[in-house]
């Protein structure tokens, strides 16, 4: 029986894998409103000197507190737009070219809506000629482009802290998004010694959350002599939202 591997290509651009190229950003943010039809649109681009097929086929996304990422039938979970979404299933790339793939977003005139919602477009080079081999690994890469849709004027941003702890030299946390709009979040944490004085200052790189799932960070931090310290967290939303915590600990 053939082996076969899917690697998802996520949250990167301009990456060169198998004989396209998605020269664009893999995660498509859209401010929608009830009932209207937006246009979206991704650049593809065929180095090779022979024309490509292109498969794109959709799924809902969601991952789990530790990172692990899943996809599960598009439009089945509770906050999939998979089903508003309008799309090619196959697209030809003429050698040496690149195209724009057009999408449509199809909002329901629904006033039950509220917050984001989002899923994902997988695109897949469609091989002419399968291996022949039972034994061989047969890799297929796959691009996963995210698509958020968040309803205007509607959703609210709410995080809650959990399991926060210091070890391994690292700020251990869990943040949960219980509100209904995504969040692009940035994480800062300031090390205090008993003293008030700061001894170290960190901001991350920004995070998303998605709504009503945890998400787990662990952020290294400088070593320490053995002493009492405490930690001051703030989780920055954007929109002048900013979650805090406070941390005791002992290295």
């Amino acid at each position: 029986m053939l082996n076969k591997v899917f690697i998802v290509i996520f949250l990167c651009a301009n990456s060169l894998y198998g004989s396209f190229v998605i020269r664009d950003d893999f995660v498509k943010v859209f401010d929608v409103s009830l009932g209207s039809n937006v246009a979206g649109s991704l650049s593809l681009y065929n180095p090779s000197d022979v024309a490509v097929s292109v498969n794109v086929t959709q799924a809902d996304y969601a991952y789990t507190q530790v990172g692990d990422d899943y996809f599960i039938e598009p439009g089945k979970y509770e906050r999939s737009n998979a089903r508003w979404i309008s799309f090619q299933n196959t697209i030809l790339l003429p050698p040496k070219e690149n195209i724009i793939y057009s999408y449509t977003i199809n909002v329901p005139k629904d006033r039950t809506l509220m917050g984001s919602y989002w899923s994902v477009l997988f695109f897949e080079e469609i091989m002419s000629t399968p291996t022949s081999n039972i034994d061989e690994l047969n890799l297929d890469f796959r691009y996963c482009i995210q698509i958020i849709s968040s309803i205007k004027n509607t959703g609210t941003i709410d995080l809650s802290y959990a399991n926060v702890a210091f070890y391994d030299n690292s700020i251990v946390l869990s943040l949960r998004n219980s509100g209904n709009l995504w969040i692009d979040a940035s994480i800062k944490i300031d090390i205090f010694d008993d003293d008030a004085k700061l001894i170290n200052s960190h901001t991350t790189e920004n995070h998303r959350v998605y709504p009503e799932l945890d998400k787990k960070f662990k952020i290294p931090i400088p070593a320490l002599k053995p002493a009492n310290y405490y930690a001051i967290i703030v989780v920055d939303c954007g929109d002048n939202k900013v979650f805090g915590h406070q941390l005791s600990f002992r290295n």
